[in-house]
């Protein structure tokens, strides 16, 4: 349990630190949190099978062991670099695009509320629909009712797409900024949650995955906007606290979401309330600034 714990604690470091690097290090954010965002998607997808080769052909010590190897690999491959190129040129990009460009106070304060607001009502539209999703497809594909290959094929098709989302949002948020994509994701995702409430049989495979292609793809936004109007020295707090809000919520979705099975709420009720998390960011957007380059 200790061993776990500690596991835990420093794999966490990741989001606050890891994701708040992207931003600084790299001349188009947005393509390098959406290719940042895919490999993690890709690599959580990818994490049971190897984990169960692993364990039966090594033994479950080898499923804790070549990832703890890979992770000192890779640490020292970025010690190394660090060294080799010194801080200061390290952070040359960041510095020569920032340069006399001050954040205003109060548009770091609007867009931190604006994220804090994405990452409570986006996070649990985000975890509410991947955990679901599995159980609205064998209630909803009725002619697949009990047929659990099929009905896991079905989620891992819809997932497996959408991950790669990111990338063109990524694109965007480079050219337009985070405001109108995200707007026209979020409206999106309205229309297509109040549907899936509505619908069953075929029609909701294409309806499900262009869900999911929209809220997939609005993963590398709250960084993005964190990453360009936040202070550079704040900014790993502010991507620490997006991720307790956003994870925070994700564990009481599967909680909420059996008790609402427990009173007959099903997912036409549930998908509606979806719908209305995602009005509240949709609300908040509007309140982003403009890209000032458009």
């Amino acid at each position: 349990m200790a061993g776990l714990a500690l596991l835990g604690l420093f794999a966490a470091l990741y989001h606050p630190i890891g994701l708040a690097l992207v931003p600084e290090l790299a001349a188009r954010t947005g393509r390098a949190l959406a290719v940042n965002g895919v490999f993690g998607n890709l690599g959580l997808a990818a994490a049971a099978a190897v984990t169960g080769v692993l364990a039966q052909y090594g033994g479950w010590q080898n499923a804790f062991l070549a990832p703890g190897v890979a992770g000192l690999v890779v640490g020292g491959l970025l010690l190394l670099r660090r060294w080799r190129l010194g801080a200061a040129a390290t952070h040359a990009a960041v510095k020569s695009r920032v340069a006399g460009e001050a954040i205003v106070r109060r548009t770091q304060i609007n867009v931190f509320a604006v994220v804090c607001v994405a990452a409570l009502f986006g996070g649990f539209v985000f975890n509410a629909v991947t955990v679901s999703m599995p159980k609205f497809f064998d209630e909803r594909l009725v002619m697949l009712a009990g047929d659990l290959t099929w009905i896991g094929a079905s989620t891992g098709i819809v997932f497996g797409i959408a991950a790669f989302a990111q990338l063109a949002s990524g694109e965007l948020l480079d050219r337009f900024g985070a405001r109108p994509v995200l707007i026209c994701l979020v409206s999106g995702q309205i229309v297509l949650l109040v549907c899936l409430s509505l619908v069953e049989g075929w029609a909701v495979v294409p309806l499900a995955l262009l869900a999911v292609i929209l809220i997939f793809a609005e993963i590398p936004i709250t960084t993005w906007l964190l990453g360009r109007y936040v202070q550079s020295g704040l900014r790993s707090r502010a991507v620490s606290v997006e991720y307790v809000l956003a994870l925070g919520v994700g564990s009481a979705v599967v909680p909420i979401i059996a008790a609402m099975h427990g009173i007959g709420l099903g997912f036409d009720i549930q998908f509606l309330a979806l719908g209305a998390c995602a009005t509240m960011v949709f609300t908040a957007a509007w309140f982003l600034p403009r890209l000032r380059n458009n």
